[in-house]
C-alpha cells in the first residue's frame, strides 16, 4: 500500500483536472502550470497508481481515462470537497 506521504494535492488536482478536460495541455492551463510540468505530474500519477491512467485519444487530440482512472473520480471528487470544507471558516 502506497503511504498518504507519497500524495499532495498537485497530484489530486491533476488527476481532477485530466478527468474533466481529457487534454494534457487544457488541464495544465487549468492549473496554471505547463505542459511539461503537468506531464511530470502524470508521470508521478502513473508511477503511484501503478498503470497508465490515461491512453492517447484514438482520434489524435487528448487523452482517454482508464476504467481506473474513472473509478476514481468519485474519490477525488471527495477527496477535493474534504479538503474545501477544511478551509471554510468556522
Amino acid at each position: 500500500m502506497t503511504p498518504i506521504s507519497d500524495i499532495d494535492i498537485d497530484l489530486i488536482l491533476t488527476l481532477d483536472a485530466l478527468l474533466q478536460d481529457r487534454n494534457i495541455t487544457h488541464a495544465a492551463a487549468r492549473l496554471g502550470v505547463s505542459q511539461p510540468a503537468m506531464s511530470a505530474r502524470l508521470a508521478r500519477l502513473r508511477a503511484l497508481f501503478g498503470e497508465p491512467l490515461f491512453i492517447p485519444s484514438p482520434h489524435g487530440r487528448g487523452v482517454l481515462p482508464t476504467p481506473r482512472a474513472e473509478a476514481l473520480r468519485p474519490h477525488v471528487a471527495g477527496v477535493l470537497r474534504g479538503i474545501a470544507a477544511l478551509l471554510e471558516p468556522s
